[in-house]
């Protein structure tokens, strides 16, 4: 979905699009013909998706509309705001001023990103893939762990390697095709991610769905919410989640909360914990976020977040400092499955060597990938949910396919 984009002080979003919940929305357009049009219903998530065609033109009239209700005579004028967020507030006002402080729910609809390192660059790691010294470690979990279980993968496309053959189902927009010039790092994110979840959980069926785009690895939670949906009713055991937003106001955004709130009691959800832990990661000039701001969906209530730590069960340094993560994994200097051919870095510059199907990788993204394979393995269907094979990962009765996960302890972080 294409479309003009902004950014406030923590994260993009379309700027000529709003969400509105569904039975409200008849009421709001009423206010904002001819400067908006219904883009799109999600009746699975109750929400409609508005396009403005005029921001600025729809705010003016609404400040109109609100006259001095808005702002009474000798009073300071507002603080200026970016344009989205100025209609959102008088939008919100007029409802307010006329319906004794009720409004309507309203949202924009923010872009999220595979976890990214601060300040902004995209990337699903903590720094760039490398080359590993051998081949691809052996499973984690025995042969049969997994078997019967299904794992969603919500990511960037998946590359079609003969070591992931036959484990996963991907449809063709969904798959990486082999190119003649360098990639985006980004590009073989859930390749590495289909291979750790497999190594913990060999037997399991990986459903590898294309949300992010392949070189910014990127998309708007309109999107993203609305393929979560897709998978509601589809016996679908562990989601993961490799992605994140922030919110300037440090609230949930509703597109993807509704989605969370539906699926969260029929599936397991994992999500990266994010990768902006480290307070010196940009000097004295570091703003937002900070190593303490919840990113989303990591810090939902119903979503397991996942931190990292090394090989030792050192936290690794880019771990945020927040209470909401549940776990520990794995995520410092893992190999796993790759995309083929050269690859850009995180400086834009071609890595020096082209990629055969392996590398090695640091980032949450990891780690989350970790707890869903253990997830999936424990999972027996028929005799253990995966709800029931959580409670043993935090239990620390998971066997192998749980070694070097670990509950995060109350005391986090101290």
């Amino acid at each position: 979905m294409d479309g003009k984009v902004e950014q406030d002080q923590l994260q993009e979003y379309r700027a000529d699009e709003f969400v509105v919940a569904t039975p409200h929305c008849r009421l709001v357009m009423g206010y904002l013909e001819p400067w908006a049009a219904v883009r799109a219903e999600a009746p699975e998530l109750g929400l409609t998706l508005v396009h403005l065609t005029d921001v600025t033109a729809a705010t003016d009239h609404l400040k109109r509309l609100r006259g001095a209700a808005a702002r009474p005579a000798g009073a300071p004028e507002a603080p200026r705001r970016l344009p989205l967020d100025d209609f959102l507030t008088e939008l919100r006002g007029l409802f307010e001023d006329q319906c004794d402080h009720w409004a309507p729910t309203l949202a924009k609809n923010r872009v999220v990103r595979g976890i990214k390192l601060f300040p902004y660059p995209s990337g699903g790691g903590e720094g760039d893939p490398t080359h590993p010294d051998g081949g691809l470690p052996p499973d984690v979990g025995d042969a049969t762990a997994g078997h019967g279980t299904r794992v969603m993968i919500l990511d960037t496309p998946i590359y079609p390697l003969e070591s992931l053959a036959g484990r996963y189902l991907a449809s063709r927009h969904s798959l990486l095709h082999p190119s003649n010039g360098p990639r985006n790092r980004m590009a073989g994110h859930a390749t590495f991610i289909a291979g750790l979840v497999t190594r913990r959980a060999p037997a399991t069926h990986l459903h590898v769905e294309s949300v992010l785009d392949s070189d910014a690895g990127e998309a708007d939670l309109w999107t993203v919410a609305r393929r979560m949906m897709r998978y509601a009713d589809g016996g679908v055991d562990v989601l993961n989640l490799s992605f994140g937003c922030f919110t300037f106001d440090r609230k949930p955004p509703l597109v993807l909360e509704r989605a969370v709130t539906r699926l969260a009691p029929r599936m397991v959800i994992v999500a990266a914990g994010g990768n902006y832990g480290d307070a010196a990661a940009d000097g004295a000039n570091r703003i937002d976020p900070r190593p303490n701001t919840p990113i989303w969906p990591a810090a939902f209530d119903e979503v397991v977040a996942v931190g990292a730590c090394d090989a030792d069960g050192n936290v690794a340094p880019f771990t945020p400092k927040v209470r909401w993560l549940d776990f520990f994994a794995p995520g410092v200097n893992l190999t796993s499955t790759y995309l083929r051919g050269s690859v850009r870095g995180r400086d834009g510059k071609v890595l020096h060597k082209p990629f055969e199907g392996e590398a090695v990788w640091s980032g949450t993204s990891f780690a989350a990938a970790v707890v869903s394979g253990a997830v999936a393995a424990g999972t027996v269907p028929g005799r253990r949910s995966a709800h029931e094979a959580l409670d043993e990962l935090r239990r620390g009765v998971a066997g192998r396919s749980g070694a070097g996960i670990v509950p995060v302890p109350p005391t986090w972080p101290e």
